[in-house]
């Protein structure tokens, strides 16, 4: 009955666990879910607006920098030319570098968000076996629960029976003591020793044997 009753506590406790586990897994989850879903509406907008300044570098392109030094006559308006055209180019570097490392985020949350659910399935199973183990544990306390009242039945009935049985042999020793008491004394009383080979048989027969005599 103790095993079973620790082998059940443990299983609940194993269980208990199991399932603070999952429910830990599954809120990863859904918070690994929702940085997805920023992730990838920055990676719709950072797409859109790389796909913007890929039409404006067309369009740059159709006049090229050096044409533009050869049509500029003033040095300022060249030099202002000449900048923008740097600060357009680093722009659409980092913005492209920036893409790159949102896919790169987006494929890292995929792997972890995978290994999470593959985490939650083995937890799944590990709970399935541990129930179906809880429900065997369970089997095996009210087996032991019920021959342990059997057991209990058993002995209140051998209870009953020997307290019988003394009431029985209290009632047997009363009387023996009763009629020891209430038992005469003869007159003609003499020690039993002295009454060696005068006392009658206490039935008619022949005996078989002497004693001390080998059978």
């Amino acid at each position: 009955m103790r095993q079973a009753e620790l082998g059940l506590g443990k299983l609940q406790s194993e269980i208990g666990a199991n399932e603070r586990a999952m429910a830990a897994n599954q809120q990863e989850l859904a918070s690994l879910d929702k940085q997805r879903g920023e992730l990838e509406q920055a990676r719709d907008a950072q797409r859109d607006r790389i796909a913007l300044e890929l039409k404006t570098a067309w369009q740059l392109g159709q006049q090229s920098q050096l044409k533009v030094l050869l049509n500029q006559e003033n040095p300022n308006t060249v030099a202002r030319a000449m900048a923008y055209y740097r600060y357009f180019f680093r722009a659409r570097n980092e913005l492209i570098a920036a893409y790159r490392e949102t896919l790169q985020q987006l494929q890292d949350l995929a792997q972890r968000i995978t290994a999470t659910q593959d985490q939650l399935a083995s937890q799944q199973r590990t709970l399935e076996r541990q129930q179906a183990q809880l429900v065997t544990a369970q089997q095996d306390r009210e087996q032991a629960v019920a021959k342990l009242n059997q057991s209990i039945a058993s002995k209140g009935e051998q209870l009953k029976q020997l307290e019988q049985d003394r009431k029985e042999l209290e009632a047997v020793l009363k009387a023996i003591e009763k009629a020891v008491a209430e038992m005469a004394v003869p007159k003609d009383y003499q020690p039993f020793k002295s009454a060696k080979g005068k006392l009658s048989w206490p039935v008619s027969g022949k005996r078989s044997n002497n004693f001390g005599r080998p059978r």
